[in-house]
């Protein structure tokens, strides 16, 4: 849809879910790496033990022996399951799903869906939404601290020297995920349980926007302040 991602969609079961291990290795390591920022979204939402595994075990280079994406896959798709099995047509429940793609869907549209992919953008989306908590006193500071350490660990793609917070206001404005006009954000409360706000200031929003356009843009020759207006 012209005006953002999942604004049209229908709800059909599957008679069978494949997951093949083989076809990880036809991917490229940028596709790899988006994978994985939503594995970590899994741990974050819903399974504390399951972030832990992935704290002391994940490499930034990603070259992990089959155990390690048997059990990641394996996991993933059973805490969605879980979800979707409770919450079919995201009535309250599924909506924790979206943790990152609030301000994620904003970034891809910011960039009319041609330099970020999903899970880079979505990698982002989760960086600021735990700062987010943060900054509205949900989330203590050692584990956003832990948060960010492992998505950091997974990487960032270089933002784009125009982007900016008006692009990425836009972007939010056509967001699915609202309540009576206001933005839903789903905010880690800890690591393994994340709770849905719909009461957020778009004050808070911006400021954490714009402090990470300033901390991505501080070593950057392309960096000046019209990025930040």
């Amino acid at each position: 849809h012209p005006r953002g991602k999942n604004m049209i969609g229908a709800f059909y079961q599957p008679r069978l879910v494949l997951a093949d291990l083989k076809t990880l290795e036809t991917l490229l390591f940028r596709e790899l790496r988006s994978g994985m920022a939503e594995v970590i979204k899994y741990g974050i939402i819903k399974d504390e033990v399951f972030f832990k595994e992935l704290y002391r075990t994940l490499v930034p280079s990603l070259e992990q022996d089959r155990a390690f994406y048997e059990h990641i896959v394996y996991r993933s798709c059973s805490i969605k399951g879980e979800i979707v099995s409770a919450d079919e047509k995201e009535g309250g429940l599924r909506a924790i799903l979206n943790f990152g793609h609030t301000l994620g869907h904003a970034l891809e549209s910011a960039a009319e869906y041609k330099y970020f992919n999903h899970g880079e953008a979505v990698n982002y989306g989760m960086l600021l939404a735990s700062r987010l908590a943060r900054l509205e006193g949900l989330l203590d500071l050692k584990s956003l601290l832990l948060i960010e350490d492992l998505l950091f660990r997974v990487g960032f793609k270089k933002l784009p020297a125009w982007l900016n917070l008006e692009l990425i206001r836009e972007g939010l404005k056509y967001d699915k995920k609202r309540k009576e006009g206001r933005l839903i954000f789903i905010l880690p409360e800890k690591i393994g349980r994340v709770g849905i706000y719909s009461d957020i200031s778009p004050a808070k929003v911006d400021k954490i926007i714009l402090d990470l356009l300033k901390e991505f843009y501080k070593f950057n020759e392309d960096f000046n302040e019209n990025n930040v207006n």
